[in-house]
């Protein structure tokens, strides 16, 4: 099964449609500008490839009436789109993205990371690592064959106080090297806004998480745009108590409307 657009077009003719749906958002860029306290026209943009891929699949699942836990093959994503989304034809002097591959080898990345690499994106690309995951008894009986599993157990225990270890591949250190470049433009950049492409706001192994990174961006006079997915943002971007302490530097703009033509089908 796959995900069969909404319409069909041409690259060229997805990209126009694009450009008319900003529009309304180019008129709200003006209207923010006006308000924010350091406007430097010095935008910087990281985005959070794992996070954005995900959410791009499960909303199209959703706005196909396709069920969340239904497999379809994942749909192409075009990020040169997605890109136009980001940055709006403004003054962009950083891009950044930063995701996984089972492999690090760049002839195995997926085709939007090179795209985005033509793009002049720096690519920060790990490998997945094996991670323990804790099984239940039920768990356990259902582990595929396929997956590695360790058994363990004390020397002077019994049989029955036997423990198993499934090992999965999983990101490591994703999240905390975009964290480190967003604390690098706070440290030798001039306040400008960041455009942050990720939902996500919780803590990362070997960090506070994304927002509090940003909440030390906002402490010194920098801007914020917040853009992912409705179905995958994460509610402590829209606290109340959040956005009441740093009303005109954070913005969250949802990808949603831009799902179709993010969707690289022609």
């Amino acid at each position: 099964d796959r995900i069969i657009p909404h319409y069909m077009s041409t690259r060229e003719d997805k990209r126009r449609v694009l450009e008319f749906k900003l529009q309304e958002i180019a008129k709200q860029d003006r209207e923010y500008e006006a308000q924010m306290p350091s406007v430097t026209g010095n935008f910087h943009v990281f985005v959070d490839a794992s996070n954005i891929t995900i959410g791009f699949y499960e909303t199209l699942k959703a706005t196909h009436g396709i069920p969340s836990n239904k497999y379809v093959k994942p749909p192409p994503f075009c990020y040169e789109h997605l890109a136009l989304v980001l940055e709006r034809h403004r003054n962009v002097t950083k891009r950044v993205v930063a995701g996984s591959v089972p492999a690090a080898f760049k002839r195995q990345w997926p085709s939007y990371m090179s795209d985005a690499q033509d793009l002049g994106y720096e690519m920060l690309i790990m490998q997945r690592v094996l991670k323990a995951v804790a099984p239940t008894s039920r768990n356990h009986r259902l582990s595929s064959s396929l997956e590695p599993e360790w058994t363990a157990s004390d020397a002077n225990s019994s049989n029955d106080e036997n423990f198993y270890v499934h090992l999965r591949q999983g990101e490591q250190g994703v999240d905390e090297v975009l964290h480190l470049k967003l604390m690098q433009s706070l440290a030798d950049e001039e306040p400008g806004t960041i455009v942050l492409g990720t939902g996500d706001a919780a803590e990362a192994e070997f960090s506070d998480g994304f927002l509090k990174n940003v909440e030390r961006l906002l402490k010194k006079n920098w801007n914020v745009e917040i853009m992912s997915w409705k179905a995958t943002i994460s509610k402590a971007w829209r606290d109340p108590e959040f956005l009441a302490k740093y009303p005109d530097q954070v913005r969250i703009i949802e990808l949603d409307p831009f799902a179709e033509e993010i969707l690289g089908a022609w």
